[in-house]
């Protein structure tokens, strides 16, 4: 639909065309972008859709929020049982962005939408479990089974995850499995998985001969997958 049909329906007061005029402005899709022009087309499709709500959080967040309106949104539609909201506002939580930091409901509303089948946010629930500094795994019985749930959630990016704790183990069926994730993971061109596979070809590591041949080509598709990523 062309964009000025769109502002015309939204002008008459239909959210989702209102909804779909800030997702075109924003992203500047068919129209020259402007985040403030999208936010009050957000706005106003928020007083009708929770998706609305959850993209007017983000696009506060992302694009400057010195009032901190952004959480208030993101709660209200994930109070009306928007998943990937309850997942974002968990992640504001964690991160004390546009809250006071707590990890006590960052994990109650990172659960509640793990529970409704997010595995982004089942993965958050499990990214705890790793030192930040060296990438150990702190617990290894806790976290590889909630890696494992987020990826048969759908979550792709956990197959890094996995193979991290499986080669942390050592164990030679647990190193094939991690190998196995990652090809796995790569297939679908998950960026982690890839760069994982090419250090691990780059430098012989878990029994793999050292191949510049097969290290350069995951490192290419990687980028490649980064550029789709980015455009």
């Amino acid at each position: 639909m062309k964009f000025s049909l769109l502002i015309e329906a939204a002008q008459r007061g239909d959210p989702a065309a209102a909804f779909a005029c800030g997702l075109a402005l924003e992203n500047g899709w068919s129209v020259e972008p402007s985040v403030a022009e999208a936010q009050k087309w957000y706005k106003l499709a928020a007083n009708s859709l929770p998706i609305a709500k959850y993209a007017l959080a983000k696009s506060l967040t992302v694009h400057g929020d010195p009032d901190s309106l952004g959480p208030g949104f993101a709660k209200a539609a994930a109070e009306l049982g928007l998943v990937q909201a309850a997942t974002f506002l968990g992640l504001l939580y964690r991160h004390g962005n546009g809250v006071e930091k707590s990890e006590d409901e960052a994990t109650r509303w990172l659960s509640l939408a793990s529970e409704s089948g997010d595995g982004r946010a089942t993965a958050a629930l499990g990214s705890p479990f790793f030192q930040s500094e060296t990438g150990t795994c702190l617990d290894v019985s806790k976290a590889l089974p909630i890696f494992e749930r987020s990826y048969k959630q759908g979550y792709v990016p956990a197959a890094a995850s996995i193979a991290r704790i499986l080669f942390q183990i050592g164990g030679q069926e647990d190193v094939a499995k991690g190998l196995a994730f990652l090809e796995e993971a790569g297939k679908q061109d998950e960026f982690d998985s890839l760069m994982m596979l090419g250090m691990i070809y780059s430098h012989g590591l878990y029994g793999q001969q050292s191949s510049s041949v097969q290290s350069d080509a995951y490192y290419k598709r990687a980028l490649a997958a980064q550029r789709k990523i980015l455009e």
